[in-house]
This record gives structure tokens, sequence and C-alpha cells, in this order.
């Protein structure tokens, strides 16, 4: 009887192993990579440097021990790569980065076990439902650019820290990016965004892009004090006075907008890139202040006067092409200058060449 209980234990035991999804989960076998397409097998091996001609068990574990993973629909030649499943990536729960960008895959379901995943990249996929990653704790960096996605909703509890969402041209629920209060980097790029007061709570936001898009006031983001980085290019903002106080801020692009007035940066000292073409900025004697200013571009602008420059000790790069500008004698002793670039502009050649012969190490757009 003993002998009995026994036997039919162990057999029970047997069957729990084998059934069991952890089981399945700590193994790779031949039959699983034999059932792969030529386009995983592809990516497997290339993400391997795999050079034998045929896998082995030594190449099936370190598969299984992967912690990336580029399955992107175009490989390192540009051949397309026709990715439509998730499913050979399933048992590979060490996976903290996936890039599966402009590929045919719509479900996530085979990710639904990764708990170690960090990073994931889906743009121009067809992937339009995020529910499958509700369960995942360890996503800091998600890329949805120009895919279907409409709300975050469904993973309101990823503790995300970078969200892209440059192109998606179906997102709506702007409100459901405001529980995400870890968030640090945020693009709303070319989207149909209008309005930024989701923004308002997301104390923590260091960079922030918004070009291209209906946006006409700042407002929201005057309680954003960590605000290191903004892109206003192609916007409806004319007003830049709810930056005033964003102390921390350190790049800062308002191209091609219909902004005139700058003094909303007379007390941004940590500004080190300034970008503002194509705009309505004529007057820049408030730059005078920006001592760790670097990068200056305002090409296609009417600036008229460099002098407000010449104190600036950090400018490196100068960009001033098709303006104005018919004196450049003020940056002569401006030391830290490496590039200035001012063709199209209304300085004589005579000065053009006094200004190669004083700074012949400033790389300039004259040769």
């Amino acid at each position: 009887m003993i002998t009995k209980n026994i036997k039919k234990g162990f057999l029970v035991f047997m069957i729990c192993l084998f059934a069991s999804p952890s089981f399945a989960q700590d193994n790779l076998s031949m039959e699983w990579w034999n059932g792969l397409d030529k386009y995983w097998k592809g990516i497997f091996t290339s993400q391997l440097m795999w050079q034998e001609d045929t896998m082995t068990e030594e190449g099936l574990q370190k598969i299984k021990a992967l912690t990336s993973i580029n399955a992107s629909a175009y490989d390192d030649y540009g051949d397309e790569r026709i990715i439509t499943t998730l499913e050979p990536i399933a048992a590979l729960t060490n996976l903290e980065d996936i890039d599966i960008s402009y590929t045919r895959v719509k479900d996530l379901s085979p990710l639904k076990n990764m708990q170690n995943l960090k990073r994931l990249n889906l743009a121009y996929s067809r992937v339009n439902d995020l529910t499958a990653l509700n369960h995942s704790m360890t996503i800091h960096e998600l890329f949805l650019s120009g895919t279907r996605v409409k709300s975050l909703a469904p993973i309101a509890n990823i503790p995300l820290e970078s969200l892209d969402l440059f192109q998606d041209k179906a997102f709506e629920d702007w409100a459901s990016i405001s529980n995400f209060k870890t968030l640090k980097s945020l693009s709303i790029d070319e989207t149909n965004a209008e309005d930024l007061s989701f923004v308002s709570s997301i104390k923590g936001l260091e960079e922030l892009k918004l070009s291209y898009t209906k946006v006409a006031d700042l407002t929201p983001i005057k309680k954003l004090k960590k605000l290191k980085l903004l892109q206003i290019q192609k916007t409806q903002i004319v007003d830049l006075s709810p930056i005033k106080k964003s102390k921390n801020l350190e790049h800062l692009n308002i191209s091609n907008t219909a902004i005139t007035d700058i003094s909303a940066l007379a007390k941004l000292k940590k500004l080190h890139t300034f970008y503002f073409s194509d705009s309505k900025v004529s007057d820049i004697s408030v730059l005078s202040n920006s001592i760790a200013m670097n990068e200056l571009t305002f090409s296609n602008t009417d600036v008229t006067d460099l002098n407000s420059l010449s104190t600036l000790e950090n400018l490196s790069i100068l960009i001033i092409t098709g303006t104005k500008v018919k004196d450049v004698s003020a940056m002569v002793g401006v030391k830290s200058l490496s590039i200035m670039y001012f063709r199209d502009t209304q300085v004589s050649k005579e000065d053009i060449d006094k200004f190669k012969v004083e700074r012949p190490n400033v790389e300039t757009d004259f040769f």
C-alpha cells in the first residue's frame, strides 16, 4: 500500500513538474528553435553574434539569458523583417530592453510575465492596447511614437520616467498622463495636444517636447520647477512669461513661432542652449545676462545687433545665417567661440576677412 502511494505521489509530482509554467520558462528546446521563422532566427543569431551554422544547447542558453532584444522591423542593413507576433520571446523573462519598432505586432500579451522589463520601444508598430502591461512595475521608458494608442489608463500604475508619444495622432486621453508622477521626460510632438493642463501635477518633469502642436498657453508649466528642456517650435505660443521663474531651464527651442519678446529669460542663469530661428524676435539684449549660454541659433530673424553677446564667456556655437546683422566685430573678443556661421547676413566681405584673420581658429561657413 505504501509502495502504491509512493508511486502515485511520484507520478503526480512529475506531472506537475512538466506542466509547470516555470519549467517551460526555464528551458528553451530545439523544438522551440525549429518552430521559429527565418526572421526570428535571424534576430536571435544577430543578437548573440552567433557564428555557428546550427543552433546548439549552448546557444539556447544564451538566448534564454538575453537582457535586451532588437526585433525592430529593419535589420542593420535596412532589410525588412516581417514580425507579427511576440510569442517567440514570451519565455525570455530576463529581458530588460525590447525594441519592436516598425513591426506588424499588435498583441502585447506575450509580454505579460516580463517582470524585469525596463525599456519598451513600440514606435510605429500596430499596437493600440496596453492592457497586457498593466502588471509590469518595472517599465521606466516607453516609446509609443506613431502608434494607435489612445489612452494610458490601462497602465496607470507603472512608474514611468520617460514617455514618447511623438506622432501618435490617435492619442486623446491627455488626463491619463497625469497619473505618472514619476515622469521626467515627455514628448508629445506632432500630436493633437492643445491644452497642457495635464502636466501641471507632474512636479518632477525635466524635459517637455511639444513642437508642431496647437498648444498656445504655457501657463500650466509654471509649477514645473525642475524643467530643464523645453521645445515649443511651430506651436501657437506667443508668451514666454510662464517660464520666467524656470530657474533650472537649460535648453529652449522657440523656432518657427510668433514670439517677439524674450525678456522672460532674464533670470534663467542655467540656460545654455537657445534656438529661435524663423521667429519674430529682434531684440536680444536680455541675453547679456545668460552667463551659461553655450549655443545660440537664430537664423532668419530680424536681429541686427550682436553687442549683447560680447560678454558671454561660455558661448561656443553661434548660428546667425540669414539675419540682418551687419557687424560681427563684437564676437572677436568672445574667446570661447569655436563655431560661427553667418552666411547670407549683411556682413561685408572685408569684415568677413577681417574676422577670419583675427579669429583663425573659429570655424565659419565661409571658405
